[in-house]
């Protein structure tokens, strides 16, 4: 009666999926919570766990696959994947299933057939705020579960593997415009094994750096982990996890930021306001003090402008950029140039045609794959991006340490992801980092 392949990756804006059995409290003889109740599953043995996980620009890319095996006379396992709530200990209202599932593109195979699913909803049910229950400050509880059927033959071993996207849990508190985010963090939660028959016999877990500065990537369990570069790997035998041993990825640390006036970084009382961004001791400044032109621009449609000006002011009419040159837009560029020459960083680049009341329209257009990136005229270099659809960040090219300030940026198009409807390719924002040598003056908010 206790299985449930349960893997806690925190998500967002407060869901998250968990990976080994709805033992949340530390008591194996409580392999179950609220409505739903797993069938079988203490009779089975994991033998292998192959996690991965990958990190991306705002979300987490999980795929685990499970060998699983059955000791004993024939039988079924009715199984599922929590999707747990957090909430604040000190809160009163209730985590409460919502309309749709906080999960994307989940998906089950069982020896390499896909595998039926149920997304069942649990009543409201009392928080329990015993202190076995909390993550990170916060108390767990499960308002979905991701369920289905797992048959087994007698003595048979069968392969189970699990793929799904989450977005980090953010968490962020502001005073007027001044926002302090916490660390983006992904959770996986190994003492949920409790509710199998026996310890893990053996397993791996990789973490790969793909969207995120590695450097920046920080782990609770860090002397179990062996990296290099952009991977993190840790190898295990006879493994009987406990509380003690769930995982908690941070992706990105700590921010402060402040909407202030670019003159009080010291430069023209005329420049428009910025991004103040604290991380760590560093700090830099986030803007959009230049203009842009671009070789091509659609023309307007269904009320929507697509004037590369939109980089700049994105609005509900005027979304994004779209080249209008025939084809794939390959070739077509833009131009930016800076009000005042400066030092810059990095460009930050918000890929696609993002927005949050259509989100097909990301993958129905073109993407940049790949960008020439021209320095005030000089010898263009290459920069990829991702094909992510991004919602609070942007992807960031980081520019050479000798460019100097700078004066003028040319964007060209090489290479691009193909839209399932249209050929244009968009660019849905445009920003500069420019780094500060020392600490701005910063009035308070008011």
């Amino acid at each position: 009666m206790k299985l449930l392949l349960l893997l806690l990756a925190v998500t967002f804006p407060s869901l998250a999926l968990a990976n080994a059995g709805g033992y949340l409290g530390g008591n194996k003889s409580n392999g179950a919570l609220g409505a739903f109740h797993a069938e079988n599953a203490g009779e089975i043995e994991m033998q292998t766990e192959d996690l991965r996980i990958d990190l991306h620009i705002e979300s987490g890319h999980v795929e685990v696959e499970y060998t699983l095996h059955n000791p004993g006379k024939a039988i079924t396992a009715e199984v599922g994947f929590p999707c747990v709530a957090l909430q604040p200990k000190d809160s009163e209202v209730e985590a409460k299933p919502g309309e749709t599932p906080p999960l994307r593109s989940f998906s089950a195979e069982l020896d390499g057939k896909k595998l039926d699913f149920r997304v069942v909803a649990e009543p409201a049910a009392p928080v329990d705020f015993a202190q076995n229950s909390v993550v990170a400050g916060r108390v767990r509880s499960v308002p979905y579960w991701y369920t289905f059927k797992l048959p087994f033959k007698e003595g048979q071993s069968r392969t189970l593997r699990v793929r799904y996207d989450t977005r980090y849990y953010v968490s962020e508190t502001s005073v007027s415009e001044d926002v302090v985010t916490a660390p983006e963090t992904l959770t996986y939660l190994f003492s949920t094994a409790a509710v199998w028959k026996g310890p893990i016999h053996q397993g791996k877990v990789t973490i790969n750096a793909l969207g995120v500065p590695a450097e920046q990537v920080k782990l609770n369990l860090p002397k179990r982990f062996h990296r290099d570069g952009n991977v993190w790997t840790w190898t295990f035998q006879d493994f009987e996890p406990g509380l003690a041993d769930d995982l908690i990825i941070s992706a990105r640390p700590s921010e402060t930021r402040y909407w202030r006036s670019i003159a009080d970084a010291g430069f023209s009382e005329k420049s428009p306001n910025a991004e103040f961004v604290r991380i760590g001791n560093e700090w830099h400044i986030e803007h959009r003090d230049f203009s842009v032109a671009a070789t091509s621009t659609l023309p307007p449609a269904d009320g929507f402008s697509y004037d590369a000006n939109n980089l700049l002011r994105p609005s509900e009419t005027a979304c994004c950029w779209a080249e209008g040159a025939k084809g794939n837009g390959v070739g077509e560029s833009l131009t930016l140039a800076l009000r005042v020459p400066r030092r810059v960083s990095a460009i930050e680049v918000q890929n696609g045609f993002v927005s949050a009341r259509n989100e097909s329209l990301y993958a129905r257009n073109g993407r940049v794959a790949e960008l020439a990136v021209s320095i005030n005229g000089g010898k263009p270099f290459t920069a990829a991006l991702a094909d992510e659809a991004l919602a609070r960040r942007y992807q960031v090219i980081p520019l050479p340490a000798n460019a100097g300030e700078v004066k003028t940026i040319r964007l060209t198009i090489q290479k691009v992801y193909p839209g399932t409807k249209d050929e244009d390719t968009c660019l849905s924002g445009l920003r500069l980092i420019t780094p500060l040598a020392r600490e701005p003056k910063i009035m308070p908010a008011r």
